[in-house]
């Protein structure tokens, strides 16, 4: 396993209504430059939280220091679906200190029938959060797999600042450890969200035209399907 420091940037979320969608994406895609080896893709995160959901109440707190802890894979093949297939994951701590991001990860590999069965369950996918100790500074409660969250991500380069732009669509929660979440369904976010990072922390000149219909907002995906579950009623499919 090999341990990434990813190092600080700064972040910006916007959020927009899905009936916006197509306009975000065309105007993306004419004034940036798609991000040709991470073009486009499905992203699957597995976030891990205490039984009192400690991580969660920091975002919802709006607590200055945030932090998540997340088992993260990519688009799957059919290949990778087969008996004994392995699949790329990265185990990562993210940390907020305000708009400033710090992510570290580790790269490993696990088996398609841990992460595709029932992760929840895996003893291997729940021990996995020890070794998150050693790259950052998290608190000693006793962390979980949480909830599944997946979401279709376009990723591109504004070319004057060279700030990272990333489009995420079709947000969703199809699975819950039964043990936090006793009753749980299907979220589906009914919003998309824009992804800005860079260095400066400047909303780009070639995107002023969308303001009209980006929100900037503190949003989290892991925060909202949380909500989700606990009050399903309009946000489940």
């Amino acid at each position: 396993m090999k341990k990434q420091d990813l190092g600080q940037t700064i972040e910006a979320k916007y959020v927009f209504a899905l009936a916006d969608q197509a306009r975000v994406l065309a105007w993306l895609d004419s004034f940036c430059v798609p991000d040709h080896k991470f073009e486009r893709g499905r992203v699957h995160s597995l976030y891990y939280d205490s039984h009192g959901l400690d991580l969660y109440d920091e975002k919802r707190n709006s607590d200055y220091v945030k932090t998540k802890v997340r088992l993260r894979w990519y688009t799957l093949t059919a290949k990778d679906r087969e008996p004994g297939a392995k699949i790329s994951c990265f185990l990562e701590v993210k940390r907020k200190y305000g708009t400033v991001r710090d992510k570290q990860r580790i790269a490993l590999e696990l088996e398609a029938d841990q992460l595709l069965g029932d992760p929840f369950g895996s003893e291997t996918i729940r021990n996995l959060p020890t070794q998150a100790f050693g790259l950052a500074q998290i608190q000693p409660f006793f962390l979980v797999p949480a909830v599944v969250v997946q979401y279709s991500r376009g990723r591109y380069v504004e070319p004057e600042t060279g700030a990272r732009v990333s489009i995420d669509t079709d947000i969703r929660c199809p699975a819950a450890n039964l043990d936090l979440f006793p009753e749980p369904v299907e979220v589906a976010l009914p919003v998309g969200v824009l992804e800005i990072k860079g260095a400066m922390g400047v909303f780009p000149r070639s995107l002023r035209p969308l303001q009209d219909t980006l929100h900037k907002e503190a949003f989290s995906k892991y925060g909202l399907v949380i909500e989700g579950l606990r009050h399903p009623i309009g946000m489940s499919v």
